[in-house]
């Protein structure tokens, strides 16, 4: 969708431009006053696709259904050997006798990180217009970390950005990306080299606590019991990330955990990507029908709907 609005602004603007070697898929010509003579109004009535234009939008769209249709299938087919056990036989219930004594212990992140068992660093602030969609190191912002942008979607130029921040900090492979604005949320970084953009800060896990931490289960214990969100109708704003309490596991509760965790996010992630493929086919189904590009036929050989 951005490259052909782009292609329509650029070809548009392009020397020796011809109005009709050119299928716009956004814009359309028309002339300047029809826009600024009163009293109309700034909007102008959709050009009619062409029979062309009509073609190849239903091929596309065919051939869409097609492709997720058979991803679909895909799906089912591998179903169970895709969807890994998930080994909730390593939770058990505490004897309420033992309870006390089997509590974790809590510390700060503050703590945490003077005792250097974690390092804090603060991400950089990105001008806007430094932000595109064809750059080299992605922009992790509030937005990716809440789940709200989809992560490669904003990024910056590697020479423009070491020019304007030299000094400037790029994440590293399972760095935890944190932040509390607007509310708390938390990501893991894994593939790494993408800038962490202010508010959002950088919990690095030292290498001598790697059996003490993992990123996942950083991620998962930090804010998990709530204590980071503001109350509603509070004056105040929530508690400091370096005020934030987190569980100290055992090591080898760690382990069983991220184990937990690992085998959770696989399941996960084959569940989104269906979900995906669910709909992008009826975004296609829908669209077609509504611009007339589609239509439903009867599965049934003997013509009658089921």
């Amino acid at each position: 969708m951005i490259s052909d609005l782009v292609e329509d602004v650029t070809t548009w603007r392009r020397d020796g431009y011809a109005p009709g070697a050119h299928s716009r898929v956004f814009g359309q010509q028309v002339a300047v006053r029809d826009l600024i003579d009163p009293p109309r109004s700034l909007t102008i009535s959709s050009r009619p696709a062409s029979p062309r234009e009509r073609a190849e939008d239903a091929a596309y769209r065919v051939a869409l259904v097609t492709q997720r249709s058979a991803d679909l299938d895909r799906f089912g087919a591998t179903a169970s050997a895709d969807r890994r056990h998930v080994p909730t036989e390593l939770l058990a219930a505490v004897d309420p006798l033992a309870a006390a004594e089997l509590r974790p212990r809590t510390e700060t992140i503050g703590a945490l990180v003077k005792g250097k068992r974690l390092s804090l660093h603060q991400g950089t602030r990105i001008r806007p217009e430094d932000i595109t969609a064809v750059g080299h190191h992605v922009v992790l912002g509030p937005d990716e970390v809440l789940g709200i942008r989809r992560p490669g979607e904003r990024t910056v130029d590697r020479v423009l950005f070491a020019r304007t921040h030299p000094a400037a900090r790029l994440t590293a492979p399972g760095d935890v990306l944190v932040t509390t604005v607007p509310r708390p949320g938390v990501m893991v970084d894994a593939r790494g080299y993408a800038i962490a953009e202010f508010p959002v800060r950088i919990l690095r896990i030292p290498a001598a606590e790697a059996e003490q931490f993992t990123p996942a289960v950083l991620a998962a214990l930090l804010f998990a019991d709530g204590s980071g969100t503001r109350a509603a109708g509070a004056v105040r704003a929530g508690r400091s990330l370096e005020d934030q309490r987190l569980i100290v596991l055992p090591p080898d509760q760690v382990r069983l955990l991220d184990r937990l965790l690992g085998e959770i996010d696989s399941r996960r992630d084959r569940a989104r990507r269906e979900l995906g493929v669910l709909d992008e086919l009826q975004d296609a189904a829908i669209g077609g029908l509504i611009d007339g590009t589609l239509t439903l036929i009867t599965d049934d050989p003997t013509g009658q709907d089921r």
